[in-house]
């Protein structure tokens, strides 16, 4: 017969309301891990943690009494109660270790045993305090036990009394029961009401100096007091532990009112490691409070934390990077860490495989570091080929690159890191898609289209970035005409979207262009490939917080295009009326956007649209080609350079139609003095008159007489297409044949 679910020794460690459905996927999951543990992760030794070291005359193990049956709790009960010291050493040896059997305990809990071993919490001799509190560890780890623990206030008040014991093996045990109290949530709870917080923390500091009381002592004395420093040392260690579990629950403001921080942080002057990594880890359930993290900044945590990041040991590393990503997160903390040049340690760090070889390491220095700074990474250079340009070999490692990821966001640290982009590229990140995503962090680049047009105006740089990608790429800018002169047969466009010198160029060129841009230096006269300026395009809109274009309804919309381009059976008129339908869907979702995004969606179509056409009509294989280019930047997040998801094929046609139609969509009858198309056309001729005088002074004069006809011819060429130049005409891509030409 199954056995009753009070008396099963596994669902005893959990709390009755736990529901059966997760209780069964936990013990399913156990099956199957072989390396699952339930108990502590905590590495007590065993000689000295769970062996007692108060000894008594007379009581022989191996002679206990023990009544036969259901005779046994009883009769122990009775002789706890006795008058003679020794029956009662010997019952109580003997109740320890019955009680180990869980039908044992739950007969013990309801004869009402704990309560007088409650009594014996505080009792004179001290082999009766020793082993009782071992008894209370393992009637805390099982529910029943924790439950009589919690209902009884006398056991809750001795067991605080007895962390005040004056030997620290009582001490000790004493912590252990509280630490199997805290690992349940309402026992933890009921802890910090009863002011457990406080009281751990306020005899940290006596565990200390007791441990680092030296005196000259005998040989003797010295061999007899050894075991009681060990447990002076594994006492503290088991109180950080309990401190973490209770900062877990809603006490953190209590515990830094009451001076936590301050006491933990001169526990780090300690040179034994796990006493490290536990006040490290009570310090990183700290700050992931607001006030926690203010509290660190004014204690100047990360100036101790500093030491800790450099350390050889490989746990103490991880975890001060952990706590360093936590404090990071607020802009003083970014620049203390700046101040303190912690910075250049934590790239090494994540560099260095020697030491970084924790996935948990790598990914607190990867949280920490990314918020310093934004740089640019391209895995792809060509358009409709998926060739990587670097392969980065990537291990397991983690932790560190979270630590670089705070301090990324300070315009200083951004200068730094930039200038050591290779050493980022360099990080091993192995197969994780968390690590992958963590150093894809540190590589970003983009900001918010509310900061670069403020107030709706154009940034002047992205005014010079667009019309150096549309000279560039027609091949008319001066500096790239010498090269594109004979070099192909091929559209000038179709060499720009491809990869090598005459196409996109490489790597370095194209962050030389986007260094350019950030500085505010003029792109006309920049000598670079053809194709590197619309790069630089697709990237800015690929690396927007928020899509140009976001919603499920155009890719919705783009669907409908497709279907638009397919000539219906019915006639000419048909199709005209649908495609009429699909502009004004397109128009009316388009008048949704922002003015912003509606004047940067306008300019992108028609730099699209411009750039496809030839002799006055559009060349389908262009406009596919720049379309297929450009529409996962404005659609899809994350943006992937390159990568050509079923998303993008849906919205593709999108693009192509607006870019098509772009007269319909952005203009109306009634305000054709407004124009988007006359505002981009005076946005230029703007754009030529505001640089004229910068050009003859940066340039000399043969250049600058070479833009100047670039720029004239531009204009010249935007003005001379006059209105024949019409839906009907040029669109070879979408618009339906007249019944004449058909015929």
């Amino acid at each position: 017969m199954y056995p009753q679910p009070e008396l099963n020794s596994f669902l005893q460690g959990f709390d009755a309301r736990v529901p059966k459905k997760v209780l069964d996927r936990m013990i399913d999951k156990a099956k199957l891990d072989k390396n699952a543990h339930y108990e502590a992760r905590s590495t007590i030794p065993r000689l000295t943690s769970t062996q007692p070291q108060c000894f008594a005359p007379n009581v022989d193990l191996t002679r206990a009494k023990c009544a036969f049956g259901s005779f046994a709790i009883s009769k122990l009960k009775k002789e706890l109660h006795s008058d003679d010291p020794l029956i009662v050493r010997q019952a109580v040896t003997t109740l320890g270790d019955l009680l180990i059997n869980p039908e044992k305990l739950i007969e013990a809990v309801k004869l009402n045993i704990v309560d007088r071993l409650s009594d014996l919490l505080i009792s004179e001799d001290p082999y009766l305090r020793e082993r009782v509190a071992m008894i209370f560890t393992t009637i805390a780890n099982q529910f029943a036990g924790r439950e009589s623990i919690l209902k009884n206030l006398g056991v809750v008040e001795n067991l605080s009394k007895g962390l005040n014991d004056c030997l620290a093996a009582v001490r000790l045990k004493v912590a252990l029961v509280l630490e199997s109290l805290a690992r349940d949530y309402c026992a933890a709870d009921m802890l910090c009401n009863c002011g457990f917080v406080e009281s751990v923390t306020a005899k940290l500091d006596g565990e200390r100096n007791d441990i680092l009381v030296r005196r000259r002592r005998k040989k003797k004395e010295i061999s007899s007091n050894y075991n009681n420093r060990v447990s002076l040392f594994v006492s503290k260690i088991v109180r950080l532990e309990i401190l973490r579990f209770l900062l877990y629950r809603d006490v953190k403001d209590r515990a830094i009112e009451a001076g936590v921080f301050e006491k933990l942080t001169t526990l780090l002057d300690r040179k034994n490691e796990r006493v490290i990594l536990g006040v490290l880890s009570c310090l990183t359930v700290l700050c992931e409070d607001v006030r926690g993290k203010r509290r660190a900044i004014e204690v100047d945590l990360l100036s101790s934390l500093k030491i800790f990041v450099e350390d050889e040991r490989e746990s103490v590393s991880a975890e001060a990077c952990r706590l360093v990503s936590f404090v990071t997160t607020t802009t003083p903390g970014k620049l203390r860490v700046l101040e303190l040049g912690m910075l250049p340690s934590l790239l090494r760090l994540a560099t260095d495989e020697r030491r970084c070889r924790s996935s948990a390491l790598l990914l607190a220095i990867m949280k920490a570091m990314p918020r310093l700074f934004r740089v640019e990474y391209e895995l792809r250079c060509d358009y409709n080929e998926q060739r990587v340009l670097r392969t980065i070999m990537v291990k397991d490692p983690l932790i560190l690159r979270q630590a670089l990821t705070n301090v990324a966001e300070a315009p200083k640290a951004r200068a730094i890191l930039l200038r050591n982009i290779e050493i980022i590229e360099a990080i091993n990140v192995g197969c994780s898609e968390v690590q992958q995503h963590h150093k894809q962090t540190l590589l970003d680049f983009g900001e918010p289209l509310e900061d670069v047009c403020e107030n709706g105006i154009f940034h002047e740089g992205l005014k010079d970035l667009f019309l150096k990608a549309y000279l560039s790429a027609r091949g008319e800018d001066f500096i790239d005409a010498k090269e594109s002169k004979g070099s192909s047969s091929q559209s000038a466009v179709l060499l720009a979207l491809k990869s090598g010198p005459n196409g996109q160029g490489s790597l370095s060129q194209r962050l030389w262009l986007k260094s350019k841009l950030e500085s505010g230096d003029w792109l006309i006269p920049a000598q670079t490939p053809s194709g590197s300026p619309l790069w630089l395009l697709r990237h800015f809109l690929g690396r927007l917080p928020r899509p140009l274009l976001q919603g499920p309804q155009w890719k919705v919309l783009g669907r409908a295009c497709a279907a638009s381009a397919v000539p219906l059976v019915s006639g000419p008129d048909a199709s005209r009326l649908v495609v009429g339908q699909v502009l004004e869907r397109i128009a009316a979702s388009v008048k949704e956007l922002g003015p912003t995004e509606l004047e940067l969606l306008s300019l992108l179509a028609l730099l699209v649209r411009k750039l496809s056409t030839r002799n006055r009509r559009i060349v389908p294989d262009d406009l596919d080609a720049l379309s297929q280019y450009f529409v996962s930047s404005i659609i899809v997040r994350p943006f992937r350079p390159g990568l050509y998801t079923p998303i993008d094929e849906d919205c593709q046609p999108l693009l192509v139609f607006i870019a098509s139609h772009w007269d319909e969509i952005f203009q109306t009858p009634d305000d054709e003095e407004t124009l988007s198309y006359s505002r981009f056309i005076g946005f230029e001729s703007l754009l030529i008159a505001e640089r004229n005088e910068r050009s003859k002074e940066a340039l000399d004069n043969d250049s600058s007489r070479k833009s100047e006809k670039a720029r004239k011819n531009f204009v010249k060429m935007l003005e001379s297409e006059d209105e024949e130049f019409s839906h009907r005409e040029n669109d070879k891509y979408f618009s339906v044949p007249n019944s004449e030409d058909s015929q």
